[in-house]
């Protein structure tokens, strides 16, 4: 097959990053086909030519953040006949009300994109969902122009008042709407669309508990294991022979410079991190893709002294997270084939490109935490709105709290508290995860979280005290 030449270095090396190959090996046609989902953010955006897009013949989603969308964007992204859904991220929009997208588009996704009118996308007839997510004083006129829209979700919009929707109950076709978050909007009830409207927006993800994992490819060393002198006498016997895998019960069981070693004598296939759940965590990672996830992980545990409290050194890492990584709204309804299906929720795409979903949140916070010496367990169950989701345990001075920081993180993203749903106990934490407590008799191990909260959280989430462990403890300034 034809080599692929990019005129970017970075969309070069993201795609080699997805492909599991080194920075400068080849990339052919052939390559690509298995490439159907693409995130371009700002650090690939620096030097991206958008015609390179067009190599995308399999392409399904595609994700632009932090860049002006012109019609000349639009036109190139309509290059791309096999997109049916499109993410835009902390964009400004600017095209004319004529220019339409591409004809199979059917999902679109706005996520802080301040000022957006929906007439700038209205000639896009095929499209069955939309999603305007944080997007203060978006203008919704004309969205009943959309003739086969079934789905609108419109959370977390706090500008938005009853005027500014009446248009979207003329949609012919619509089945649903999400008002969730949505505080300024009063008395939503429609005979014929399923309407949700709570005063807060909780997002969950539709995931598959059973989903496969991959099977492992060659002889398994649990990374315990291979530091007793029986286990590096027998994984010495298979010096550059057999590939191996590499199981650990978090990342904190290699260091960097054990893994590069290891790699310097083994065909290391794939790196595993058990979770403890039968979770899409397992896929495992390369021994390039480990490396980096390594490195970003020591820039969230870097700088943190490992005699402070254990409630300093959980605050700090737990800061750092939720102003570090943002909510991936645009792989919810990715379908689970894509690799970012997976990427987003293990620990690649939120600690390599600063996004991902609840499962990656929680599997971050657990293996963050215990790289600085802190017990937390990974936790799947539901939230109140029957969704499935992803949470963590922490373990404080011997007592067990309940914590989401995915929602968290969403409120610091939105200028919001983030420590709402910090060190809970059962009591608190039930009424929003709806299966908490069942969960303990169905043999996965989760604990009974009764303890008080200690008085500092409490101030915290009330606003009247601010928490100053992370402005004066961590030097580091996060890209993001």
């Amino acid at each position: 097959m034809a080599e692929i030449e990019f005129k970017s270095n970075k969309l070069k090396n993201y795609i080699n990053r997805l492909l599991e190959k080194e920075d400068n090996d080849t990339i052919t046609e052939n390559d690509l086909e298995n490439i159907t989902s693409l995130k371009i953010d700002k650090n690939i955006l620096q030097d991206l030519s958008m015609g390179d897009l067009i190599f995308f013949k399999q392409l399904k989603s595609l994700s632009l953040s932090n860049i002006d969308i012109s019609n000349n964007e639009i036109a190139l992204i309509n290059r791309l006949d096999s997109i049916e859904t499109l993410a835009i991220n902390n964009a400004t929009i600017d095209i004319d009300e004529n220019t339409s997208l591409s004809v199979g588009l059917k999902n679109l996704v706005f996520v802080n994109c301040d000022g957006l009118d929906i007439k700038q996308f209205n000639k896009n007839k095929n499209l069955t969902k939309i999603s305007l997510i944080n997007c203060k004083n978006a203008k919704l006129d004309g969205i009943s122009e959309l003739e086969n829209l079934e789905e609108a979700n419109l959370p977390n919009n706090e500008w938005m008042k009853n005027e500014d929707i009446q248009d979207l109950w003329n949609s012919t076709n619509i089945k649903t709407v999400n008002l969730d978050g949505n505080t300024n909007l009063t008395d939503i009830k429609h005979e014929n669309i399923q309407v949700s409207h709570n005063q807060e927006y909780r997002p969950g993800e539709k995931i598959d508990w059973d989903q496969t994992s991959r099977q492992a490819q060659g002889i398994n060393f649990n990374a315990n294991y291979i530091k007793t002198p029986e286990g590096k006498e027998k994984i010495a016997e298979l010096e550059n022979q057999e590939p191996i895998t590499i199981t650990l019960d978090d990342t904190s069981k290699l260091s960097i410079e054990e893994l590069k070693e290891l790699s310097e004598k083994h065909n290391i296939n794939r790196i595993f991190v058990n979770t403890g759940w039968k979770a899409t965590q397992n896929k495992g990672y390369s021994i390039n893709t480990f490396l980096a996830i390594k490195e970003k992980m020591a820039e969230i545990t870097g700088n943190i002294d490992s005699n402070a409290s254990e409630q300093d050194r959980y605050l700090q890492v737990r800061e750092r997270i939720t102003n570090k990584i943002r909510y991936d709204y645009s792989v919810l309804s990715a379908d689970s084939n894509d690799k970012d299906y997976y990427a987003s929720r293990n620990l690649e795409n939120g600690l390599l490109n600063n996004t991902c979903v609840c499962a990656g949140y929680a599997d971050i916070m657990r293996n963050a935490l215990a790289e600085v010496g802190i017990e937390a367990k990974y936790v799947e169950g539901m939230t109140n709105h029957n969704e499935l989701h992803a949470w963590i345990q922490v373990k404080i001075d011997g007592k067990w709290y309940n914590d989401d920081i995915t929602w968290d993180a969403i409120n610091v993203s939105s200028g919001k508290n983030g420590y709402k749903y910090c060190m809970m106990n059962d009591a608190e934490f039930s009424k929003t995860h709806k299966y908490a407590i069942p969960l303990r008799t169905e043999g996965f191990g989760v604990n009974e979280c009764n303890a008080n909260i200690p008085e500092n959280i409490i101030l915290y989430r009330k606003g009247t005290q601010t928490n100053t462990v992370f402005a004066n403890k961590s030097n580091i300034d996060f890209e993001r």
